[in-house]
């Protein structure tokens, strides 16, 4: 019996890289990069939120104005604390 070091040796001895192609979108389903990807433009082209929103102190019958007092951005939480005429 051989060890795991002989064994992976013998395995590698057999095996070789394959050479890089470049493939249109459609035709890389499946297929692993050889290099990083870079976005030529962000996605969407403008500042947006998947969960845009305020956090008001209720109750909120409408019409009100609020202060805006702050923000979170994504992957950040807010640490004040939203009093009543806030958001």
């Amino acid at each position: 019996m051989i060890t795991v070091d002989e064994a992976l040796s013998h395995l590698f001895a057999l095996a070789a890289p394959l050479e890089t192609e470049r493939v249109g979108l459609a035709e890389a389903a499946g297929r692993v990069l050889t290099e990083d990807a870079t976005a030529r433009r962000d996605q969407p082209p403008f500042a947006a939120s998947a969960m845009d929103g305020y956090a008001v102190v209720g109750p909120v019958t409408g019409g009100e104005s609020y202060t805006v007092i702050g923000e979170s951005a994504a992957g950040t939480g807010f640490s004040d604390r939203v009093s009543a005429g806030q958001s």
